[in-house]
């Protein structure tokens, strides 16, 4: 495979999912519908909410600056493989999907701070979300969550965890967010008619 700029991956992602990519960030600019040859090299957000994607073209992978990703409100039924190779990542919106699962490799985002999952199918969390030690704030609402990981609680710098009522309600669940809340976590349990 050639090695690409992220210029290039840019115009070639937009080119694969056959949409103009609405927002871009660099470090200096935030643009909005703009023409791609007015992006620098060093892009740092990308939105791509709304365009029912499925899947995600390899190219993404060559943004390795990309801090903020926004793939909320498209058909993803499982996250995609190809942002394994975005180690940069803080904040990471994947809410209103279709997702079931999620993979193990989620925790290796070591420079995760907010991950949005909220409104998908998920029913649990993988344990390696222990991993995410600069994790701030997580968005679990609209879930089916059976369950969470006692691991949660080693998250240090969790902030916030938003989830359902009636998953909160949950005895397995109680322990988990009594033990977040004595750690200074503030656990906000949304009502939802689901």
């Amino acid at each position: 495979m050639r090695k690409v700029s992220q210029l290039e991956a840019i115009e070639e992602l937009s080119e694969k999912i056959g949409k103009e990519i609405t927002e871009i960030t660099d470090k200096e600019t935030s643009l909005r519908g703009a023409h791609f040859a007015r992006v620098k090299e060093d892009i740092i957000s990308l939105v791509l909410t709304g365009l029912n994607l499925k899947t995600l073209p390899i190219e993404l992978g060559a943004l390795i600056e990309l801090n903020v990703l926004d793939l909320s409100k498209n058909n993803f039924r499982e996250v995609p493989t190809v942002l394994q190779k975005l180690p940069k990542l803080a904040v990471l919106n994947l809410s209103s999907n279709q997702l079931y699962s999620l993979p193990e490799w989620l925790g290796n985002f070591h420079m995760l701070k907010v991950l949005s999952l909220a409104n998908n199918n998920l029913r649990s969390l993988p344990a390696t979300i222990e991993n995410l030690t600069l994790l701030r704030k997580i968005f679990l609402q609209g879930n089916d969550l059976q369950r969470l990981p006692f691991s949660l609680t080693n998250l240090k710098h969790l902030a916030e965890i938003h989830l359902d009522f009636r998953t909160a309600m949950r005895k397995n669940v109680k322990a988990v967010l009594t033990a977040l809340e004595a750690n200074g976590c503030h656990v906000n349990a949304h009502y939802n008619r689901r």
